[in-house]
C-alpha cells in the first residue's frame, strides 16, 4: 500500500520528534491521553488501534472503555492519538486472537466493526494468543525452574529440539496467513488509512531465567523462540502486504522480564502492570516507535 499523508499525518511530518517525546512523557504511569467510549463504528475516529493485552496494558493506568478488556488510560494507542491530537477508537481487547476482527469477543465487538472509509490510521498487532502461543509459553513456567521431564513446554512443543523447530514453523506459517488475511481484511474497511503492523515486544530472556520469569534452564532458549517466531510472522506478513513493520522486539532488547531494568513484567509486578505483560516504559516506547514510523 502506498504511503501518503492525511491531515493528521501531515501535522506529524512538521512536529519535532523531541516535541513528541516530551508530550509521551507527559502522559505519565496513570494516563491522560484520549478519553475512552464505547466503540463507535464507521468513521468516528482518525485513528483505530487494533490489538490483545500488549496494546490494551492492562494495570498500566487507569482502567477504560470495554471493562472486560482491560484498557488502560496509559496504553500506547492513547498516548499516540495524544501526540498526534486525533480521535482514536481503541478496539484492542485482552486475549483477542486473530479470529475477533470478524467475530465478537465475549460483550466486545468484532475488530474489524471499529474501521470505515474516514480511517486515517491503524495500528495492528494481534497474534500471540493464536494457537494459544502466549499461553503456551507461560506454561513453560507451571513447574518453575526445576528441570522435570517431560516439563510443559516439551509436552506442547516437543521433546528435541528438531521438533520444537518444526512446531513453531507450522505455527509461524499460520499465523502468516492469519495476519496477510487479517491485514488485508484492515485495508478493505479502512482504504484510506496508513496501516502500520506492531510487533511484540522481547518478552522472554535469551538464555538465562530468573524469579521473576521461573524456567526451567534447559527451556529458556525455547520461550525466547516462541518470542521471536510470532514477531517474524507478523514481519513477513506485513512486508507480503507491502505495509511498514514496527519492530518492538528491537526496540525493546535487553528490558525482558529478567533484564536489570525489565519493560515487561514478571509473576511478582514492582511497578503498575499485569504480571507478564508490559509497564508503562515499554507503552511509552512503543509510542514513540509507532510516532517515528510515520515520520
Amino acid at each position: 500500500m502506498p504511503a501518503h499523508r492525511t491531515p493528521a499525518l501531515r501535522r506529524l511530518a512538521g512536529t519535532t520528534l523531541t516535541a513528541l517525546v516530551a508530550v509521551l512523557a507527559g502522559c505519565g504511569d496513570g494516563g491522560g491521553g484520549v478519553p475512552s467510549a464505547p466503540l463507535p463504528r464507521g468513521d468516528a475516529a482518525a485513528y483505530v488501534a487494533i490489538g490483545d493485552s500488549y496494546t490494551a496494558a492492562p494495570s498500566v493506568g487507569d482502567d477504560v472503555g470495554d471493562p472486560g478488556c482491560r484498557q488502560t488510560t496509559a496504553n500506547y494507542p492513547r498516548r499516540v492519538a495524544a501526540a498526534l491530537e486525533v480521535s482514536l477508537v481503541d478496539a484492542s481487547c485482552g486475549g483477542a486472537t486473530t479470529r475477533h476482527l470478524t467475530e465478537p469477543q465475549g460483550g466486545h465487538a468484532p475488530q474489524l466493526d471499529a474501521l470505515g472509509p474516514g480511517t486515517e490510521l491503524v495500528t495492528y498487532s494481534l497474534g500471540i494468543n493464536d494457537h494459544r502461543l502466549f499461553g503456551r509459553m507461560l506454561a513453560c513456567i507451571d513447574l518453575g525452574p526445576e528441570d522435570v521431564d517431560p516439563d510443559p513446554c516439551e509436552r506442547s512443543f516437543g521433546t528435541t529440539r528438531a521438533a520444537q523447530d518444526k512446531h513453531l514453523d507450522r505455527d509461524r506459517e499460520r499465523l502468516i496467513d492469519a495476519a496477510f488475511d487479517g491485514l488485508a481484511a484492515v485495508a478493505e474497511r479502512a482504504p484510506n488509512a496508513r496501516i502500520l503492523v506492531v510487533g511484540y515486544p522481547q518478552i522472554a530472556p535469551a538464555d538465562v531465567a530468573c524469579a521473576q520469569f521461573p524456567v526451567a534452564a534447559n527451556e529458556v532458549p525455547l520461550t525466547h523462540r516462541i518470542n521471536r517466531t510470532v514477531n517474524d510472522a507478523l514481519a513477513t506478513a506485513a512486508t507480503r502486504q507491502g505495509l511498514d513493520y514496527v519492530d518492538l522486539f528491537a526496540a525493546t532488547q535487553g528490558h525482558d522480564i529478567c533484564a536489570e531494568d525489565p519493560w515487561i513484567a514478571g509473576g511478582e509486578p514492582t511497578a503498575p502492570a499485569f504480571p507478564y505483560h508490559p509497564y508503562a516504559t515499554e507503552q511509552q516506547v512503543a509510542a514513540e516507535q509507532v510516532l517515528a514510523a510515520l515520520r
